[in-house]
């Protein structure tokens, strides 16, 4: 008869043992969770956000760092979709609609033109309403500025929509107010105006790098070379290793001929800085540069190693080929 308990024993604790509940692992903290995200432990933190949510259906901050990590993993469809359900679960939180405004932006970038409108005019909506919830906020308006510059009208877009919201900015603050004001007018080519907004921004910061440097630039593109240079001397002066102002020098030396030594040697330190920010030229359009300026000093040689450096570096620069290709005739 022993036998027979065990082998009851034997059926009966599987049959227990089905039928204990599975429980969860408990769900993180938001700041244990914010803790792996910003160590950049994204796996984990997406774990931890996801079990939060899990948890909380209606946890907006869990939603809005899914968002955050899939533009880490450059997923920005993803990141619109957490953006969006973000501003359903809170929609008076400005920060979810900018962030959802510039998510549109990039996916319509990226789509088919028969797509692009629409998400432009879904980025336009985003972006206003960022705007609408936080009108002290400076990023959100320059965000809403950049829409207007770049987008075309039937989207939503317009210069004159983009100077109204500059004046709304510069009332909020006159120096950056001003200078985007500048950056609006050179971009459609009025250069008095543009001069004017970036002179009086100078005033008001006399010391201030960025719109010395927009002025240098305003002036290059114009051909006014000596005032060009003058604006990069000060900008270097100031901040002897500003990188776009040394480039920026030895391009105006480059295009106009003049104070050559003075560009060769900015490029050169230019060059010497190793890793450059993204938003900075590459330096493939130095060694292209230096190559102008070796051609205009009669140094063919030089100036071929350079265009050869810049094609290196890459093979589909156009215009260095097309500059060596002179020099071989």
């Amino acid at each position: 008869m022993r036998w027979l308990v065990l082998l009851l024993a034997l059926l009966v604790l599987p049959l227990a043992h089905a039928a204990d509940p599975v429980v969860p692992p408990p769900a993180p903290s938001l700041a244990s969770a914010r803790e792996l995200y910003c160590a950049r432990r994204d796996a984990e933190a997406r774990s931890a956000f996801e079990l939060l949510l899990a948890a909380d259906p209606a946890n907006h901050e869990a939603v809005y760092h899914l968002g955050r990590l899939a533009l880490r993993r450059d997923d920005w469809k993803t990141a619109s979709t957490h953006y969006q359900h973000c501003t359903k679960l809170d929609p008076t939180n400005a920060l979810y609609w900018a962030d959802l405004g510039e998510a549109y932006g990039k996916l319509a970038g990226q789509a088919g033109l028969f797509q692009q409108l629409g998400l432009a005019r879904k980025c336009h909506l985003a972006l206003e309403k960022a705007v609408e919830l936080a009108p002290d906020n400076l990023d959100y308006r320059h965000g809403l500025i950049e829409f207007y510059e770049q987008a075309p009208s039937i989207a939503g877009g317009g210069r004159d929509k983009a100077l109204a919201q500059a004046a709304e900015l510069t009332r909020r603050d006159p120096f950056n107010g001003t200078l985007v004001t500048g950056g609006i007018q050179a971009h459609a080519r009025n250069w008095s105006e543009a001069e004017v907004a970036f002179l009086a921004a100078i005033k008001l910061r006399p010391n201030a790098l960025e719109p010395i440097a927009s002025l240098g630039l305003l002036y290059a593109d114009q051909g006014r070379y000596p005032d060009a240079f003058a604006q990069f001397d000060r900008l270097l002066t100031l901040d002897p290793d500003h990188l776009a102002g040394l480039y920026q020098l030895g391009r105006v030396a480059a295009l106009s001929g003049q104070r050559l030594a003075d560009g060769s040697a900015a490029l050169r330190r230019y060059l010497g800085k190793g890793n450059l920010p993204a938003e900075l030229p590459r330096p493939h359009h130095a060694h292209y540069r230096l190559g102008q300026i070796m051609v205009h000093q009669g140094d063919a040689a030089a100036a071929k190693a350079a265009f050869e450096a810049s094609i290196q570096l890459d093979p589909k620069f156009k215009e260095a080929a097309a500059e060596l290709k002179k020099l071989q005739l």
